[in-house]
């Protein structure tokens, strides 16, 4: 008699857990065929530039519109080979950027960017002109970014979307509380 309760339990639960996770595929299909409607867009990473935050082949949600932009946001911007790039916004319009021995000073405040895992000793000094930003690889060591370009800011059109959440290989939010001024 025990066995038998114990069988139907254990059904139970194995109908529980299944329904939960068709209700989350079936979830996670409304959201991929309806975002387009919302201007939201999956897309892949494909480099190290973003080491540890996003991994080289990894899914992530992007809103191509409708967006503000914040320090510390993850966007997405055409790069030279007409693929997407992301990177961290770093700096904001009109702000002045010191970078000295990798830390990161905006308006002469260190920034405290507990993202980066891969820090380098770069030093360099920057004044963003308006409507323009300066973005970074979290993988300072592996990123080619506002730092190395010919031209080094990123006008606010160039920019293709705002980076919502990682949903492959996992799902993870990606929040602009990562970062502290």
């Amino acid at each position: 008699m025990d066995f038998e309760r114990y069988t139907d339990e254990r059904v139970h639960m194995l109908k529980v857990r299944a329904m939960g996770q068709l209700l989350i595929i079936v979830f996670a299909l409304v959201v991929l065929i309806k975002a387009p409607m919302f201007d939201i867009y999956c897309v892949r990473v494909s480099g190290y530039s973003m080491e540890a935050s996003f991994h080289s082949g990894s899914e992530y949600l992007m809103k191509k519109s409708g967006y503000t932009l914040e320090r510390g946001d993850v966007v997405t911007l055409w790069g030279d080979s007409s693929e997407y790039m992301i990177k961290r916004v770093i700096g904001m319009p009109g702000e002045q950027i010191n970078i000295v021995d990798g830390h990161v000073f905006v308006d002469g405040i260190e920034l405290s960017e507990t993202y980066v895992t891969y820090k380098d000793d770069f030093s360099g000094a920057y004044q963003i002109p308006n409507d323009q930003y300066f973005v970074m690889g979290d993988n300072r060591p592996n990123s080619s970014d506002s730092r190395y370009w010919a031209y080094s800011y990123v006008p606010a059109e160039e920019i293709t979307g705002k980076v919502l959440c990682q949903i492959s290989p996992y799902f993870r939010l990606i929040k602009s509380s990562d970062y502290n001024i």
